[in-house]
């Protein structure tokens, strides 16, 4: 897809991959939108991307009224990438049932509800991407992540199912898997690990921007990024 002037949203766009995707797709001259929940970060995000192909919503995910709000404000859409997510690292015995609750209505009813929410547009347009951001962790487990990889698994089920259901539509759907980047994503948790091999988030975004504008009939339906 030639990705110039196509209006692209981004969940999870204030800061981390969804700042660097924002970054990325702004300079293939896209039109974007990127939300979250914070109006601080966002109102940062916007002076530091500096740009009027930018627009930006207060909206949280895992709030299905917030995201028909959002939405019903978005006249056009030609992708949608559901990046928003948040980290969770315990053994599952010590895990609090509040976190494990924000982690499930996040990661997996954020997805499913801005999905739900977009399809409409996205069906509008000759060609359209859907993106959902996974993880490796949604392939493959890892010891004291056991309720996030449970959420990306979702995220994989839900993804290859949607694949099944809108195959006969003009939507692309993409299950994109990263290893670990080299964000503030993990150190939210207060564990501390060694980051030297990680993934930058730039590198992320630029083969996010390379597999979207791909030219047809050529398409990604699942990409997996590992690190060395």
């Amino acid at each position: 897809m030639n990705l110039t002037n196509k209006t692209i949203l981004i969940t999870g766009g204030s800061e981390g991959l969804g700042f660097a995707l924002a970054k990325e797709l702004l300079s293939q001259k896209s039109e974007v939108i990127i939300c979250g929940r914070s109006r601080e970060k966002l109102n940062d995000a916007s002076k530091k991307l500096n740009s009027n192909k930018l627009r930006t919503f207060v909206c949280d995910v895992s709030d299905y009224n917030q995201v028909q709000m959002m939405v019903k404000n978005i006249t056009n859409l030609d992708i949608l990438i559901n990046n928003a997510g948040i980290f969770m690292e315990s053994p599952i015995e010590s895990s609090n049932p509040s976190e494990i609750s924000n982690v499930i209505n996040v990661n997996v009813k954020g997805v499913i509800y801005v999905t739900k929410a977009c399809i409409p547009l996205l069906k509008r347009r000759k060609e359209s991407y859907l993106l959902n951001i996974s993880s490796t962790k949604g392939i493959e487990g890892e010891e004291n992540l056991s309720v996030y990889s449970a959420s990306k698994f979702a995220v994989q089920g839900f993804t290859e199912s949607l694949q099944l259901e809108l195959k006969e539509t003009n939507i692309k759907v993409f299950g994109f898997y990263p290893a670990s980047m080299d964000t503030t994503f993990h150190l939210k948790t207060g564990v501390v690990r060694d980051r030297s091999n990680w993934m930058t988030v730039e590198e992320v975004a630029e083969v996010i921007g390379f597999a979207l504008s791909r030219p047809d009939p050529m398409m990604f339906d699942k990409l997996v990024l590992r690190n060395k």
